[in-house]
């Protein structure tokens, strides 16, 4: 940066971004600034609540199952394998060279790369552009209400307005896997659609793996 000046560095930004390289600013889930390469490290549903619109029939009813002593709870790095083993997405540790990025989506190998290991929110985030990618969400009507309500967290990390559907459908996944019950209420619209246009495997495995991060959310373990 000292060689070439930020004007430089910001131009090469953009041009990777075109490039498929899809960055997940600081500001967005924390600071781990001071971290290198590699790092270290539902409340129970009342019958009368309003239920997750997302692939419930296709489910059956399973949203939230988990080990009721906790031993079953996935590690970091367990779901970290899960999202390749269940997406097929490669999920690597090391230096970005994006100022403020936390992780970067690569759209055209399909991989995600982090700043420090085990970063789930960070992945969750960038496995939003990856399903994005796959399924082209930003089309979807209930986008705008994505839009609408993380409009000021977009303002905030600067990203382009060109860019704020994109990353709107990647700060609702952050939240789905942090909390479903919650996202699914607020965004009933984006999430319905979203469990109608998932196929094959993923229609399975995303709603498995959000109850595995959900789990882990909730059992506070940092």
């Amino acid at each position: 940066m000292k060689q070439y000046g930020e004007e430089k560095l910001l131009d090469c930004l953009e041009a990777n971004e075109k490039r498929g390289i899809v960055y997940h600013r600081d500001g967005i889930y924390g600071d781990y600034d001071d971290f290198d390469d590699v790092g270290g490290t539902g409340s129970k549903k009342s019958k009368d609540s309003a239920e997750p619109q997302i692939l419930q029939s296709k489910t059956k009813g399973k949203w939230g199952k988990g080990d009721k002593d906790g031993n079953k709870l996935k590690s970091l790095n367990d779901l970290k394998e899960e999202a390749h083993r269940m997406f097929g997405v490669e999920i690597n540790t090391g230096k970005i060279g994006a100022r403020g990025a936390e992780g970067i989506y690569n759209t055209h190998a399909g991989t995600i790369r982090t700043r420090v290991h085990g970063d789930l929110p960070t992945i969750a985030h960038e496995l939003g552009h990856h399903f994005d990618k796959k399924y082209n969400l930003v089309s979807m009507d209930g986008v705008e209400e994505l839009v609408d309500y993380y409009r000021a967290e977009l303002k905030e990390a600067d990203y382009n307005e060109s860019l704020f559907p994109y990353e709107a459908v990647a700060y609702y996944f952050a939240d789905l896997m942090r909390d479903q019950k919650e996202t699914a209420e607020r965004f009933k619209t984006f999430t319905s659609e979203l469990g109608d246009v998932l196929i094959g495997s993923d229609a399975k495995h995303l709603p498995e793996y959000i109850n595995m991060t959900n789990e882990y959310f909730a059992a506070d373990r940092i």
